[in-house]
């Protein structure tokens, strides 16, 4: 994977897209907003502004959930990018939703005069080409990362890992509607000079925002308690372990999937100590090692004295080797594991089979 690819597939180049697409629009907002005092522009600039605070903040959660594993967390770092997703929702929420909703509630019963209706819908244009120039590049990301797991795009908005990308399509996508929302109410409070449809624009174009802030938040939740692997993938990984020759049956299967890319599974299985024992005797040849056995039972024989001792050695030398054939089957079958893993996109991987 190219590193380009890499870092598509942690959302670093869609929140990237995000930060630069929402300071323009900010700026380009702010100013329109301070020469029109547009209900409509202030709740669609909040919305940007909680956008260029989040993508920061996200930007820094990226970064910091490549952090290494250490002895403190075992299995890294990848949650807090989980952590910081939700923390900056939480601030788009505030900022982009509930601050601009009382303030539309206001303005309902202050009317405004409607003051550049085409320089605000010039800019409500400009943050709609932008926006989706944003959608374009996070639907990229989503796609890509859909198709390492084997779903459809749909499917992986709906349960997919990595919450960066997903939020990052799905508030271009309500910035898009915003500026949508944010042209017919001004067009139309400019048409009536009826400053309420202004305000009542302004009001829905920061419900959008709040909803949009609640669903990335409760997608964070989930990702943070923790899942299971999508249900596919878990058991094709059981039935390919229960197919094996050397299995009778799995029980106890745990899956869970704690980052964008890292994921473990976790299963008791039964072996079959007879199809393992031939084994262990193909690794000689079978008539070797009979006649091995054989020759160290002729020899415990021959000295009654110390018989007991020479049986005892026999059979802890032969549960010894047998002991190695199972770790040994033991780690191919993990191997095994972390070879589907792997085709279907998890890097960080931990697998732990144990003997039932």
């Amino acid at each position: 994977m190219s590193s380009s690819e890499q870092r598509a597939l942690h959302g670093e180049q869609s929140v990237r897209q995000s930060l630069i697409t929402n300071t323009g629009i900010f700026i380009a907002k702010f100013t329109v907003f301070m020469l029109t005092g547009s209900a409509a522009m202030f709740a669609d600039g909040m919305h940007s502004l909680a956008d260029v605070i989040n993508a920061l903040y996200r930007y820094h959660g990226i970064w910091s959930s490549q952090n290494r594993p250490d002895h403190v967390h075992p299995y890294g770092y990848e949650r807090q990018r989980f952590v910081f997703a939700d923390r900056s929702a939480f601030i788009v929420l505030t900022l982009g939703g509930i601050f601009p909703i009382i303030h539309g509630y206001m303005d309902l019963y202050h009317p405004y005069a409607i003051l550049m209706p085409a320089a605000t819908i010039a800019v409500f244009s400009f943050s709609g080409f932008m926006e989706s120039l944003q959608v374009k590049k996070a639907l990229a990301e989503v796609r890509g990362q859909a198709k390492q797991r084997g779903l459809t795009p749909w499917h992986y908005y709906r349960e997919g890992t990595d919450v960066m990308s997903i939020a990052a399509l799905t508030e271009a996508a309500v910035g898009i509607a915003g500026a949508a929302i944010g042209i017919v109410g001004i067009s139309l409070a400019w048409y009536t000079q009826n400053s309420i449809y202004d305000a009542s624009a302004s009001m829905l174009i920061a419900s959008s925002v709040a909803s949009a802030s609640l669903f990335i938040m409760h997608k964070n939740s989930a990702r943070l308690v923790g899942t299971t692997l999508p249900l596919h993938l878990a058991l094709k990984i059981t039935s390919s372990l229960q197919e094996d020759a050397c299995v009778l049956a799995i029980y106890d299967v745990k899956t869970e999937v704690y980052g964008v890319t890292s994921a473990r599974y976790k299963a008791e299985v039964e072996f079959n100590p007879e199809w393992i024992t031939r084994k262990y005797m193909r690794m000689g040849t079978s008539e070797s090692r009979t006649q091995d056995f054989v020759g160290q039972l002729t020899a415990a024989t021959q000295h009654q004295e110390s018989f007991g001792q020479h049986a005892t050695d026999i059979i802890l030398r032969n549960n010894a080797e047998f002991l190695v054939a199972l770790c040994t089957e033991l780690k191919r079958l993990e191997s095994m594991v972390r070879a589907q893993l792997k085709e279907n996109g998890f890097e960080k991987i931990h697998v732990d089979l144990e003997p039932w």
